[in-house]
């Protein structure tokens, strides 16, 4: 026989494993398929890794107990159906009636079906003819399976990529080198921090029934200018921070990603990770420090110099997929600890906050000029902090409502701002700049939204309290940088929004000739059509 038709004949031998290597594989690909507009194709590497390795070492074992490939296979289908499917049974079953009038835990109820079904199978495999009929049933089910979220997944990667593409090019070509008419001396150390749906201080004392001035009077007895009626340019998180870090608008997605999508994955790399303020700043010699978040965008360093940030490594798209299998149930049996996406990104979060905030203290007397981003995810839930900054366990914090832990954590943001003040001006070598800003506003109190997830009913009241801001900002008169700014001077409005922050700030420090844009703020029409923007400017006009 021919060296060719014995390999044709050995894969032909081989192909019945096909069906637990499609069901290995399929798990890590449904979720993602679910998240696409969130997720680059590389996060499924290592879940793909660890999924393929565990299907051929059971195989193996699995083959050794049963000497036949065919029987070793079916077995070895099942297994894995079962093993990544655990975690998805005891969610389903657990948020029922039934699990409260078990006479046993889930936990116990799952495993000894689990075994009833491994046993059955071991005995319909012996005891019958079926093995044959088994594995063409797994393979139609496992390879339509596996195509289905092909046919999701591989289009929308395809346009993804001319869309980074075409988004690269205009990136270059309009967002690229700022040109400055002289040579700056005075490099202030620039602190950039964003508290993620942290409102305007009006905002809290109609809706909220909540007093803040004392901390705006703080802000302003410190040299802070404040603006009164600042909105949001885009009051979505990935939107707004694209906006300000770029200092434009954004209509340009909407020409080159389409109104109908959502997918934000080329935002995040080229609009937040690398961004226009922070190629200029290193440009000019600065360091680019970043102290991100759990959120994707600023997990990573992106261009900056250094991220201190202890969710760095955090991969909730990892952890979701483990967390449902069989292995961390078996684990919580042994050790008595489960690990759960939510209660290590609790714990992470609360642990993150005094990290960044002592490694912010440590770097105001480096020999380079600074830029600081920092982004904070407060007051956001999951809603992790008392109004000392002390950190909730997750039960406590989950038996708040949710209008208490959003307030909880704004007494909190102040302190932290308080502090970040203290100790960026005491003792630095350099003038500092410090910018307080938030992207967006609440989504509450609930009765001015729609309860479905993270949208914004079309009101002015509505649109008032989602896109009013906190937006403080202290410069350091560049003649004379132990006093504050003349900040009217300098072009700062009642109203002056984030797109035009850096532009204000870098034509006093640096000489450039950015025009003032006028302040606008869009809203997407839903989460579905992100790009799809709809002016709300006029509306504020109607709550002055």
């Amino acid at each position: 026989m021919k060296r060719q038709d014995l390999f044709l004949k050995y894969i032909k031998g081989k192909i019945i494993w096909l069906p637990p290597l499609l069901f290995s594989i399929v798990p890590t690909l449904a979720v993602y398929a679910h998240n696409l507009n969130f997720l680059s194709p590389e996060r499924m590497l290592v879940p793909l890794l660890y999924s393929v390795v565990f299907m051929v070492l059971s195989g193996c074992v699995v083959y050794a107990i049963f000497k036949n490939e065919k029987k070793a296979s079916v077995f070895t289908a099942i297994w894995v159906i079962l093993f990544f499917s655990f975690g998805y049974f005891f969610l389903v079953v657990g948020e029922t009636k039934l699990s409260s009038s078990l006479p046993l835990s889930l936990n116990k109820l799952l495993f000894g079906t689990y075994g009833i079904i491994l046993l059955l199978t071991v005995w319909l495999l012996f005891k019958t003819e079926l093995t044959r009929r088994f594995i063409i049933f797994f393979s139609l089910v496992s390879i339509t399976i596996f195509i289905i979220n092909l046919v999701k997944i591989v289009p929308f990667e395809i346009n993804r990529w001319i869309d980074g593409r075409q988004l690269q090019q205009y990136v270059s070509k309009n967002l690229g080198q700022i040109e400055t008419s002289g040579t700056s001396n005075f490099k202030p150390n620039i602190y950039y921090f964003v508290f993620d749906r942290y409102p305007r201080h009006d905002v809290l004392e109609k809706y909220f029934d909540f007093q803040n001035n004392s901390h705006i009077d703080y802000l302003r007895s410190n040299g802070f200018w404040v603006g009164d009626e600042s909105y949001a340019n885009y009051p979505n998180t990935f939107l707004s921070l694209s906006s300000s870090l770029n200092m434009s608008y954004l209509q340009f997605l909407t020409d080159i990603l389409g109104d109908q999508q959502a997918d934000q994955a080329n935002v995040y790399r080229q609009l937040l990770q690398d961004n226009q303020l922070a190629r200029f700043l290193k440009s000019q010699g600065y360091k680019y420090v970043l102290f991100g978040s759990s959120w994707d965008p600023f997990q990573k360093k992106g261009i900056a110099d250094e991220n201190y940030n202890l969710l760095a490594d955090f991969d909730e798209f990892h952890l979701y997929i483990y967390e449902r299998t069989l292995l961390n149930a078996i684990r919580g049996i042994i050790e008595k600890k489960q690990l759960f996406t939510g209660t290590e990104r609790f714990n992470k979060i609360s642990l993150n906050l005094d990290y960044r905030l002592h490694r912010i203290n440590r770097q105001k007397n480096q020999p380079q000029p600074l830029f600081v981003f920092g982004h904070f995810l407060l007051p956001h839930p999951p809603y992790v902090f008392s109004p000392e900054c002390d950190s909730y366990t997750l039960s406590t914090s989950s038996q708040q409502d949710y209008e208490s832990g959003y307030l909880n954590e704004i007494q909190c943001a102040n302190r932290v701002m308080r502090s970040l003040i203290s100790e960026i001006q005491s003792g630095s070598d350099r003038p500092v700049v410090i910018i307080f800003q938030s992207d967006e506003g609440p989504f509450l109190p609930l009765e001015y939204f729609n309860g479905d997830g993270e949208s914004v009913p079309e009101n002015s009241e509505s649109y008032l309290i989602h896109g009013a801001i906190l937006n403080a900002v202290y410069l350091p008169d560049k003649d004379d940088f132990s006093k504050p700014a003349n900040y009217e001077k300098i072009g700062f409005g009642p109203n002056l929004s984030p797109v035009n922050t850096f532009r204000v700030i870098l034509n006093y420090y640096f000489s450039t000739n950015l025009s003032i844009l006028p302040d606008k703020t869009y809203f997407s029409l839903d989460n579905k059509r992100i790009y799809n923007f709809k002016e709300v400017t006029k509306y504020y006009d109607l709550n002055k």
